[in-house]
């Protein structure tokens, strides 16, 4: 493998020196000699060490600088911000991402993500008094009637609706309070240590708090789901009605939309200050932003600045490429297998900066041949000074067969000598022919006998 193919990180192994002519005895003996001093030498003036070859070798990865900084010089107004990149949720600017907020968007993703995992979108939701009162206007939902799921869910996620939050958590869990215990087990299972529910409409409440930081956690899991992920997405549309008739939606972070053209997509939920959540994606990567205690009239300028900001700062770098070979062979069997990565994988970075930490090999422990080019064997994982880590599966450059199987020799034989495989795969071919005109011609001579033999009988 040449040194500019290897992956960030990673020294090229330098090459053995090895003699040109043979020496004398008592030159190689004095040689010798040398070579166990300077090893006896090496031994006590260096740190302890272990090395290793094969499938235990780790390659050295060069000096890198310290930690980048996530506090980048943007003038938003949110006193609490978040942005992650989308991939693998590395902070890339930050401003008070871990301490408690009010976030009425997480609360009413929370229950939208509930709902769409329970029931189908055309699923039939009856209306509470409560949920009627608490509505405001925003869907026009009225005590008694039923109104579709998906219709429901719309106008939580694109119209932030507190009566469709009620709505649907009455309809989730029977009343409110048993589906808040529902949001909390689930904020729980995904990690988010600081988040606390205590309504299904993310209004600020005694005992309710969350972060910026848990926020991001839960939306970069919510995209998992594709109807979570399509509406999140979703600038403006009509949703139709069984009986024809239709409802015009236009998401509430619409206007960011207009400042900032690398918006993918997002929400806005209010009490008083806004709280955002959105993506961009610019410079071959995508980011999460999450925002809290946004002055309303600044919201769209703020989008747009946190958007410029961030792309300003980071870019996306090739970390392997498919086809690149990788510096350490995995051991099978006791046959050394050359190891490929089979996928592109690129990474985010501040631009220019090297973030790359490590690398080192993780075998999946294979010990018995064949190894073919479509099994994993290993994989490397890429340590960043961010503190995350890409594991990018590594695969055999070639099939590797047991050399002591009589299938593996004959397989072998016929791959070193194909001109001769091609006339023996033709000979065998007019064998085969021949055997099978004569099997013909013997079921010929069997009727005609048979119709013979019949003959004389008759007579």
């Amino acid at each position: 493998m040449h040194g500019h193919d290897l992956p960030m990180g990673v020294r090229a192994p330098a090459e053995p020196p090895y003699p040109t002519t043979a020496p004398s005895r008592r030159r190689r003996s004095r040689r010798a000699a040398a070579a166990a001093l300077l090893m006896a030498l090496l031994i006590l003036l260096l740190p302890a060490s272990v090395s290793a070859t094969g499938s235990d070798a780790t390659p050295t990865p060069s000096p890198t600088p310290p930690p980048y900084s996530t506090t980048l010089a943007i003038d938003c107004s949110a006193p609490s911000v978040l942005v992650v990149d989308l991939a693998r949720g590395g902070r890339l600017f930050e401003r008070s991402a871990d301490t408690a907020v009010s976030l009425p968007v997480l609360g009413k993703a929370m229950t939208a993500l509930l709902a769409l995992e329970a029931y189908a979108d055309d699923t039939m939701v009856t209306i509470s008094k409560v949920a009627a009162a608490a509505d405001a206007g925003r869907l026009g939902l009225k005590t008694g009637e039923k109104e579709p799921l998906g219709f429901l869910v719309l106008g939580l996620m694109l119209q932030a609706s507190d009566g469709a939050a009620i709505a649907l958590a009455e309809q989730v869990s029977g009343e409110e309070s048993v589906f808040v215990e529902k949001m909390n087990e689930r904020a729980a299972a995904l990690g988010m240590g600081s988040t606390v529910f205590a309504n299904s409409t993310g209004r600020t409440a005694e005992g309710q708090a969350t972060t910026v930081a848990d926020a991001a956690r839960f939306f970069r899991k919510a995209f998992a789901n594709p109807a979570f992920l399509r509406i999140f997405q979703t600038r403006d549309m009509f949703y139709v009605f069984p009986d024809r008739t239709s409802h015009h939606f236009t998401n509430r972070i619409d206007s960011a939309w207009s400042f900032a053209d690398t918006m993918k997509g997002g929400l806005r939920g209010d009490d008083g200050t806004a709280s955002l959540a959105f993506t961009a994606t610019d410079r071959g990567f995508t980011f999460l932003c999450v925002t809290a205690g946004d002055r309303s009239d600044r919201v769209p300028s703020d989008v747009e600045r946190i958007a410029a900001g961030v792309f300003d700062a980071y870019e996306s770098v090739t970390l392997v490429s498919a086809g690149q070979s990788y510096p350490v062979s995995e051991t099978v069997a006791g046959q050394s297998v050359p190891l490929v990565f089979a996928q592109t994988v690129a990474y985010v970075r501040p631009v220019g900066v090297d973030t790359i930490s490590g690398v080192h090999y993780e075998s999946l422990g294979r010990t018995t041949l064949p190894v073919l080019q479509s099994q994993a064997v290993g994989k490397a994982v890429f340590d960043f000074t961010d503190g995350t880590s890409i594991a990018v599966d590594l695969f055999p450059a070639d099939d590797v067969y047991n050399a002591a199987s009589p299938w593996t020799r004959l397989r072998q034989v016929i791959e070193e000598n194909q001109d001769l495989a091609a006339v023996i795969a033709v000979l065998l071919a007019f064998l085969a022919l021949i055997a099978l005109l004569r099997l013909l011609e013997s079921a010929v001579r069997g009727v005609r006998q048979r119709r013979i033999a019949g003959r004389t009988r008759r007579r």
